[in-house]
């Protein structure tokens, strides 16, 4: 597996973040340099917990302490954390994720109705919804 990209609209310090690492490059090193303050740190967290917690309920501690803060403020009740792409050796597999509200949620259940199997396809935790397979 190898991170290609990763999009945060707005986390913390981080705002419009879009970062590709090139999978041609070599040696596999990406420096992160930015001013105290920065988000350096707050990226790599976000990036840790993510792609290692968020697809396991026994970590949801670690989700709710990442999320401490992070509100879902606008009418579509869904609001990005990161959008991240990976490599697994033969194609990109993009993972969006996400907060969403009680009414978001139900909305899309409602809208999934028909086809209640797709909804599966999310990881969820209770007050969460985390990843999105796009």
């Amino acid at each position: 597996m190898h991170l290609q990209r990763i999009q945060v609209p707005d986390f913390r310090a981080l705002k419009d973040v879009d970062i590709s690492f090139e999978k041609e490059f070599t040696p596999r090193i990406f420096p992160l340099g930015s001013q105290n303050g920065g988000g350096k740190s707050t990226l790599l967290q976000l990036i840790f917990v993510l792609l290692h917690c968020a697809g396991n309920p026994d970590r949801l501690e670690f989700i709710q302490n990442l999320l401490h803060g992070f509100e879902v403020n606008d009418e579509s009740g869904k609001r990005t954390l990161a959008i991240i792409d990976i490599w697994d050796g033969s194609k990109t597999i993009r993972l969006d994720f996400f907060v969403a509200n009680k009414t978001y949620i139900s909305n899309l259940l409602e809208e999934d109705n028909d086809d209640i199997e797709s909804f599966r396809n999310y990881d969820y935790f209770p007050g969460y919804v985390l990843h999105e397979p796009c």
